[in-house]
């Protein structure tokens, strides 16, 4: 039978009266007919420890004197693995979602920029990209070209603004390793045009072969001519790179035009076999510095006093053979009155690039008086004006030859 408590807050256990009982090494019960402290939990140990079956702490039992309780001290909470930690696996998911966001993002721009992964959609933005009047854009689209001198948006607004690229479709693709050809057709201005591009693949980045036109300029007397294209001096180059279109020639020179036998003829895309035709003549403002010119010099001529114009102004050639007139008596004709539309204007450029020739008959009036006849006299003179109006001079000057 189990004792009372002890009143002085012990038990009655092996160590005697009022001791707790403090079991030994191998003894985690204590002996039949003695009970565990009031409350005491059972003592901890592994198997084979532990209660067995009808061992309990009575209710209302306790540590005496509110004393700890009984058994080994608690020791620190245990921790749960770190990936089952909330402030780890938080971050860690909403780092995963950002990634997985931004790797979406990405794909779907790649996807929705393809113009340079595919033939047919290269084919369809370097077409648009004449048509807007975008040349950087363009150039984008095409392997590079010899220089992009007159490949700019100011030439090629100019271009479409003649003829315009519209109703684009891309018929057929054919590709192989690394090349591939497409078909397009589409108006350009009141031209339909069907071509052929070829392609190259370098890294997957497809790009148009010629998508500019290459014009040698060291054909004929195209250089000898300072020609410009769209007003731009291509006089010191060998060669010139254009967008498919219609072409602006013209020269360096104001007074000289250039005008190509091919204007119609344009090129419609970048394989278009294209040698300019061209031709240089006298311009509007040529032929007008030409005939103030030559009026300039036969007024001169006409300030003469003498029945041969040459003996008091040299260069001139008009002269009346009066040998009765009255030296210092003569006036002659003012050029202004007299008809001069034998008089031709040519243009060249083999011998001098800056000479227009001159050459025709001027009619010519003498008035004088002679030794013989008080009356005034007037006779006919006709002389071959021939010479050359030098551009270089501003203004331009005749010289005769």
């Amino acid at each position: 039978m189990s004792q009372p408590p002890n009143q002085g807050g012990g038990w009655n256990g092996p160590q005697g009266p009022g001791q707790p009982w403090d079991p030994t090494p191998g003894q985690a019960f204590p002996p039949p007919g003695q009970q565990f402290p009031p409350n005491q939990p059972f003592p901890a140990g592994p198997p084979p420890y532990g209660p067995p079956p009808g061992y309990g702490p009575p209710p209302g039992y306790g540590p005496p004197n509110g004393g700890p309780p009984w058994g080994p001290p608690p020791g620190p909470p245990t921790r749960a693995p770190w990936w089952r930690r909330g402030w780890v696996i938080g971050p860690i998911i909403a780092g995963i979602v950002v990634i997985l966001v931004i790797a979406t993002t990405v794909s779907l721009l790649v996807l929705s920029d393809d113009s340079d992964s595919d033939p047919s959609s290269t084919v369809q933005a370097y077409l648009q990209a004449l048509s807007d009047g975008d040349a950087k854009k363009a150039l984008s689209e095409i392997a590079a070209p010899g220089n992009t001198k007159l490949l700019t948006d100011d030439i090629l607004k100019r271009q479409q603004a003649k003829a315009k690229i519209n109703d684009v479709k891309v018929v057929s693709s054919t590709s192989g390793t690394g090349r591939a050809v497409v078909k397009a057709t589409y108006n350009f201005g009141q031209r339909n045009a069907d071509v052929d591009f070829r392609l190259t693949e370098t890294d997957g980045d497809w790009k148009i072969e010629r998508g500019a036109i290459e014009i040698d300029l060291s054909l004929g007397s195209i250089q000898k001519n300072k020609p410009t294209l769209f007003g731009v001096d291509v006089s010191s180059d060998s060669k010139a790179y254009v967008f498919p279109g219609p072409l602006e020639w013209g020269t360096s020179n104001k007074y000289i035009a250039a005008t190509d036998g091919k204007a119609d003829d344009w090129p419609v895309g970048p394989d278009s076999a294209y040698f300019p035709q061209l031709e240089f003549d006298i311009s509007k403002d040529g032929n007008k510095a030409a005939s103030i010119a030559v009026t300039a010099y036969l007024q001169y001529c006409a300030q003469s006093r003498q029945t041969d114009a040459s003996v008091d102004k040299p260069g001139c050639d008009q002269q009346v053979y009066a040998f009765d007139a009255l030296p210092g008596t003569v006036t002659w004709s003012d050029p202004r009155d007299m008809e001069l539309s034998a008089i031709k204007l040519d243009y060249s450029g083999y011998s001098d690039e800056n000479a227009i020739t001159v050459s025709g008959s001027v009619p010519w009036k003498a008035t004088y008086r002679s030794s013989r006849n008080p009356a005034p006299v007037t006779e006919s003179a006709t002389e071959y004006l021939s010479g050359d109006v030098d551009l270089s001079k501003d203004p331009p000057q005749f010289q005769p030859n």
